[in-house]
């Protein structure tokens, strides 16, 4: 070291000499209240649970002419919905991907989507099941039919997702 440095150290050391080490006196936060928050949530997912299952029963099996390309109109829609969802005339406005998800989630995620819509005024949606093992796009058909606000459905155009996609014509209530 050189003479500079020393005289530096020396220097800072006398400053220093009447400083005393403070002790650690850290405090711990309270703890979280997880299990009311918890609780809500777990609530909370019973109730879109119920919900879900309000709508969507496992044992209903609607009966389609048509597997591969599937739609299914209401009696109480107009005519040509149908037609107007088919040939992608009507864009949606919210949508829902279900890929990855089990069956129960994805029936809480749909009764989600048609509340949202119903709140939100909408009138068309669109429902990306994916093609994987099939069981999302075989099963939400049969959901969709049991569904009061669904007035028709068919597979989307290629640009909306084609084959693993829906889109979804739904009443718009004007009580809301």
């Amino acid at each position: 070291m050189t003479q500079s440095n020393n005289d530096d150290e020396l220097e800072f050391r006398q400053l220093m000499a009447d400083v005393k080490q403070l002790r650690q006196d850290t405090i711990s936060p309270p703890p979280r209240r997880t299990k009311k928050r918890s609780d809500r949530i777990v609530q909370q997912q019973k109730h879109a649970q119920r919900e879900a299952d309000f709508f969507f029963s496992d044992t209903f099996e609607a009966h389609f002419t048509d597997t591969d390309k599937i739609s299914w109109l209401s009696d109480t829609a107009p005519a040509d919905a149908a037609r107007r969802l088919k040939r992608g005339q009507m864009q949606p406005d919210l949508m829902l991907d279900l890929h990855g998800m089990t069956q129960a989630e994805a029936k809480i995620e749909l009764a989600a989507l048609m509340t949202a819509a119903r709140r939100q005024r909408v009138q068309c949606v669109s429902v990306m099941t994916g093609l994987g093992t099939g069981v999302l796009k075989n099963r939400v058909p049969h959901w969709l039919v049991q569904h009061p606000d669904v007035q028709a459905f068919c597979q989307a155009p290629k640009g909306w997702g084609g084959r693993s996609a829906l889109l979804v014509l739904l009443t718009i209530d004007e009580e809301i």
